[in-house]
C-alpha cells in the first residue's frame, strides 16, 4: 500500500492504476503462513510488555493472549468485510475478560500492562 501511495505522490501512476493496485493487494494472499503468524503474535505482544516493564508472569500472560488475538486475526479472512470490525471488539473483550478472571483467581500480575501488550497484536485488523 505504501508503495502505491508513494508512486501516486510522485506522479508515476494515476488514480485508476492506484485503485487497481490497491484492489490487487487487498485480494493477495497474506505474506506469512498461519503457523508463522501464530509464532509472531506472542513476540509482538512481548515487545510492548517489556517496554511497559512487565514482570515474568505479565510477559507470559500477554504472550499467551497474543496468540489468541493472532488466531482471531487468522479467522478474519473467513468473515465478510462488514464483520471484520467486530473482531477488534471481540479481541478486546476476550483479552480483558481473561486478564481480569486470572487476576480474580489470585495471579499476581499487572492487568493493564498485560491487556495493552496483548491487544497491540490486534492493531493490524
Amino acid at each position: 500500500m505504501f508503495q502505491v501511495v508513494d508512486a501516486a505522490e510522485r506522479g508515476e501512476i494515476d488514480a485508476e492504476v492506484g485503485l487497481e493496485r490497491l484492489a490487487a493487494a487487498r485480494t493477495s494472499p497474506p505474506p506469512f503462513r498461519p503457523p508463522l503468524h501464530l509464532v509472531g503474535s506472542p513476540l509482538l505482544a512481548a515487545g510492548p510488555a517489556l517496554i511497559l516493564q512487565a514482570g515474568p508472569l505479565d510477559l507470559l500472560v500477554a504472550s499467551m493472549l497474543g496468540v489468541a488475538v493472532g488466531a482471531l486475526q487468522l479467522y478474519r479472512s473467513r468473515l465478510l468485510e462488514a464483520y471484520v470490525l467486530f473482531l477488534s471488539v471481540v479481541s478486546a473483550f476476550v483479552v480483558t475478560l481473561a486478564v481480569f478472571l486470572l487476576a480474580r483467581a489470585g495471579l499476581d500480575f499487572n492487568p493493564y500492562t498485560t491487556i495493552i501488550a496483548a491487544l497491540v497484536t490486534g492493531g493490524s485488523f
